[in-house]
C-alpha cells in the first residue's frame, strides 16, 4: 500500500488531478493502491491566505474522498513556518514518521505549495526514506503542458507519464466547480434553452437580411428592456404599454410573434391581466435568444459537429457529453459570491475551455467580456485552461482587440478572439485553436 503526500496551496486542481490519476487509473500508476493521503498546508501566513489554505485542504479532502468513498484515510498537517528550511524539514519529517516507520511506499507530488515547500519537502522525504529503507517516488504535474513528470531518480524505468495530453484523467464540469466551491444551478447547462427553429430563423436573418435582423433587435429591446432593468421595469412597462405599443416596429416583429406570446397579447389588446412580472419572465429565455444567445447556440452546434465528424467516439479522447464535459449557458453559485457563468464550455481531459459569445458591435463591450471569460475560465480551470471570445466584429477590430487583451494578460496561445470572418468555420477554428494551445 502506498501513501500519497500532497502539498496544498491555494490551487486545488493539480493535487486533485494527481490524486484521481493515482487512485482510479487502470492499471494503477504506482503499481499498488493508495490507502492514505497526507496533506501538508501552511499554518502561519496572512490571515486571509491562511484561512483559504486550510479551507482548500479540507475541500481537497472532501472532493478526493468522493473518488473512492470510504476507502481512503486522510491526514492533514500544518506547516508551522514555510520560510525557514529547518522548520519545513522538521514538520515534513514528523508528518512522515509514522508511515516511514512502517516502511510504506511514500509518493510525493510536489506540484502544490510554494517553491521552498516543494524543494525542502522533496529533500526531506527522499532522505528520510533512504535512511529507513522505505520506498520513495515523486512526481510533478506541469499544469500548463498537461504532463505528469516522474522523477527519474525515484521512479526507475518510469520517467514520464502524460495524464492530460492523452486524457487518461478526465474531469467533469461539476468537479471543476466543486474544487472552487461552486454548485451548478440545475437546468442551466446543455443544449436546452434555445429553440432550434428560432435560432435558425435569426441565423438566416443575420446572414441574408441584416436590416430586418437589426430592426428586430431594436424592437425587442424596446419592448422587453433588455439588460439590467429587464425585471425592474415590469411596472413601468405595464403603465406605459400603450405608448410602447404605438412605437413598436410591428412589421419587424412579425416573425417573432410565434415565439413571444406577449407580442400577440399586446397586438390584440388582451394583455391587462397577463402582463405581470411572471408573465414577462415566461418570455425571458426567448428574449435572450433573440438578443444574442442564438449565436452561442450556433457556435455550440458547430463545435459539436466538428468534433463528431473528425473524432469518431471509438477513436477520440474528446467526449463531449452534455452536461458533464460540454454545455451552454452554465450558471453556478457559491454562498456570498456572484454567480459563475460561461456561455459555452467543453473539457478535454482535465483542460477546461471556456467560451464567451457576443453579437455586440462595440469593441469596448467585447473587451470587457474578454477579460471576464479569461478570469472565469482560469478561476476554475487553472493556468492550463483555454479561453475564447467569439464576436461578430470586423477583422480589423477583432485583431485590435486580440492585441489589446494579449498585452493586458499573460495567457498567450490560451486565448483567442474570433470575428465576423470566422463565422462560417467557427467550429473548426475553435477546435484547431484548442490543439494549438496544447503545443
Amino acid at each position: 500500500m502506498a501513501i500519497l503526500v500532497l502539498l496544498q496551496g491555494l490551487n486545488l486542481l493539480p493535487n486533485y488531478v494527481v490524486a484521481k490519476d493515482l487512485l482510479v487509473s487502470d492499471p494503477l500508476p504506482l503499481g499498488e493502491p493508495v490507502e492514505e493521503i497526507l496533506v501538508f498546508y501552511e499554518a502561519k501566513a496572512k490571515e486571509n491566505y491562511w484561512s483559504a489554505t486550510i479551507q482548500q485542504a479540507h475541500r481537497l479532502k472532501k472532493e478526493i474522498a468522493k473518488l473512492k468513498p470510504g476507502q481512503i484515510q486522510f491526514t492533514l498537517k500544518a506547516l508551522s513556518n514555510v520560510h525557514e528550511r529547518i522548520w519545513i524539514r522538521r514538520d515534513i519529517e514528523r508528518g512522515l514518521e509514522p508511515f516511514i516507520a512502517k516502511k510504506q511506499h511514500i509518493h510525493l507530488s510536489y506540484s502544490g505549495g510554494t517553491k521552498p515547500i516543494s524543494v525542502h519537502s522533496y529533500m526531506m522525504a527522499q532522505t528520510a526514506c533512504k535512511t529507513s529503507g522505505a520506498k520513495f517516488t515523486a512526481s510533478y504535474l506541469d499544469d500548463r503542458h498537461h504532463q505528469l513528470y516522474w522523477d527519474q531518480a525515484t521512479a526507475g524505468s518510469q520517467s514520464q507519464q502524460s495524464i492530460g495530453a492523452d486524457h487518461s484523467v478526465e474531469l467533469t464540469i461539476k468537479e471543476f466547480l466543486a474544487l472552487s466551491g461552486y454548485e451548478m444551478v440545475p437546468g442551466q447547462t446543455g443544449s436546452e434553452g434555445t429553440e432550434d427553429s428560432l435560432q435558425d430563423l435569426l441565423l438566416t436573418l443575420w446572414k441574408n437580411q441584416r436590416e430586418q435582423y437589426e430592426r428586430i433587435q431594436s424592437a425587442v429591446k424596446s419592448l422587453y428592456y433588455l439588460g439590467t432593468d429587464y425585471q425592474k421595469n415590469v411596472g413601468a412597462f405595464k403603465d406605459h404599454v400603450e405608448v410602447v405599443k404605438s412605437q413598436l416596429d410591428w412589421k419587424a416583429l412579425e416573425p417573432m410573434v410565434p415565439y413571444l406570446p406577449t407580442l400577440q397579447l399586446i397586438q390584440d389588446g388582451t394583455y391587462s391581466t397577463l402582463l405581470t412580472k411572471a408573465g414577462l419572465s415566461d418570455d425571458e429565455a426567448t428574449v435572450e435568444c433573440i438578443g444574442g444567445r442564438w449565436y452561442a447556440g450556433y457556435v455550440r452546434q458547430q463545435i459539436a459537429q466538428v468534433v463528431e465528424k473528425n473524432n469518431p467516439v471509438a477513436e477520440t479522447p474528446w467526449h463531449l457529453s452534455i452536461p458533464d464535459t460540454f454545455g451552454q449557458s452554465l450558471v453556478a453559485k457559491r454562498p456570498g459570491q456572484h454567480n459563475f457563468e460561461l456561455d459555452i464550455y467543453f473539457i478535454v481531459g482535465y483542460q477546461l475551455i471556456g467560451i464567451s459569445v457576443t453579437t455586440e458591435d462595440s469593441a469596448a463591450v467585447s473587451k470587457g467580456m474578454g477579460f471576464e471569460v479569461i478570469h472565469r475560465t482560469q478561476q476554475i480551470g487553472g493556468d492550463g485552461s483555454v479561453a475564447f471570445l467569439v464576436t461578430l466584429l470586423p477583422d480589423d477590430k477583432r485583431d485590435e482587440l486580440q492585441k489589446a487583451l494579449e498585452s493586458d494578460t499573460d495567457i498567450g496561445k490560451r486565448f483567442q478572439v474570433f470575428g465576423q470572418s470566422d463565422f462560417e468555420t467557427i467550429g473548426s477554428k475553435i477546435v484547431d485553436a484548442v490543439y494549438d494551445a496544447q503545443e
